[in-house]
């Protein structure tokens, strides 16, 4: 194939990625600026109003003031809030600024994670996503979008042999949320399981790299593990995973607990069917399920249980790839009014949870 076709058959194949992206975020940014501009008194969390602000509430304030400051001893909780991403930010923070940065580097990333979606299914997944309940968190302030592009090309290239390009992302995952060390612990085992010598070898190196942010919190604040130990700073409790349903079963939104838990069930059960084909995948899913269940959000009497035990369990199960994999190539297979019906609810999900988020409700 001459250079000229290899350029036509790439952006031939680029043109849907790119229209499902754009349909995607056109979606969810409308829907979030919808709840915002209800919101009574819509207000900006950086100094710098204007629309970004419907889509960097909650925690891109934290990766806003880690990009501009660095991580400070006036607010040494932050440190749960891994570097890659507000590195990034700022990094494109001269060309847009820090609010705007934080959205430009979610945007790319979401985009490289449709691509690494369609390179996984070869079909119109990413067009599915619109109908996930958690596309909002692609399109806003957080480092979903990041996570999910680096762990799903290093999955791919895993999967295809390509060791030290896999490896490398995978380190970079590690650096972005504490997902990816479960990421690289699950796809280390997995290799030990099918004696796969090479690849627990390139999940060491994998692991070295994300070895950087312990090593930096060890010489700057003496811990290296300072990032779990301020997760009680966040009300997060370590305590067995059914007291995570129990805390939610005396909580009040019934539709978010009900969501939340179906949702829940829907991944174990993906991981347990795909299992066998996708061991590493298929681990990190349920490992990283088990600890999100494991820290609920937490109030000890006499204080009141604010918010739900599992506030941030949707977004955590929409940083999981493999799901996006398995439960879209489920759904596309189907039959055609069935089909219909799941993305209907699927739909109706995506709308309120993006509308509730512009509201500044606490549903991240």
């Amino acid at each position: 194939m001459t250079a000229a076709a290899t350029r036509r058959t790439f952006f031939r194949g680029s043109v849907p990625i790119l229209l499902a992206w754009l349909f995607c975020g056109v979606i969810e940014a409308s829907l979030a600026t919808w709840g915002w501009l209800h919101e009574s008194s819509p207000y900006p969390y950086h100094g710098e109003p204007g629309w970004p602000n419907a889509l960097t509430g909650f925690d891109t304030e934290h990766y806003v003031r880690i990009a501009r400051k660095g991580y400070t001893d006036s607010h040494p909780y932050e440190v749960v809030f891994f570097p890659l991403y507000p590195l990034l930010i700022r990094a494109v923070a001269p060309l847009v600024g820090f609010s705007w940065g934080s959205l430009a580097v979610s945007w790319a990333a979401s985009l490289t994670f449709f691509a690494a979606l369609h390179r996984w299914t070869r079909g119109n997944v990413p067009w599915y996503l619109v109908f996930s309940p958690v596309a909002v968190f692609l399109f806003c302030g957080y480092s979903e979008s990041l996570f999910l592009a680096l762990s799903a090309w290093a999955g791919w290239l895993w999967k295809e042999g390509r060791y030290p390009w896999a490896a490398f992302l995978l380190g970079l995952a590690g650096l972005t949320r504490n997902a990816g060390d479960v990421l690289i612990a699950a796809f280390f085992f997995a290799s030990l399981s099918r004696v796969q010598v090479k690849g627990a070898l390139w999940c060491i190196a994998a692991g070295a790299i994300a070895l950087l942010y312990p090593l930096y919190l060890w010489q700057h604040v003496g811990d290296p593990l300072a990032f779990m130990r301020y997760e009680a700073a966040w009300s997060r409790t370590a305590m067995p995973p059914w007291m995570s349903f129990l805390l939610d079963m005396r909580n009040g939104f019934w539709q978010l607990y009900l969501l939340h838990w179906t949702a829940t069930a829907f991944a174990t059960y993906l991981a347990v069917r795909y299992g066998k084909q996708e061991r590493g995948a298929a681990l990190f899913v349920l490992l990283d399920l088990f600890l999100a269940l494991s820290a609920p959000i937490y109030f000890p009497p006499p204080h009141p249980q604010q918010l739900l035990g599992t506030t941030s369990l949707l977004r955590y199960i929409g940083g999981l790839y493999p799901l996006y994999i398995w439960g879209y190539t489920a759904i596309d297979r189907l039959p055609l009014p069935i089909k219909g019906t799941v993305l209907v609810l699927l739909a109706a999900a995506n709308s309120w949870i993006a509308y509730l988020w512009g509201t500044d409700f606490f549903i991240e």
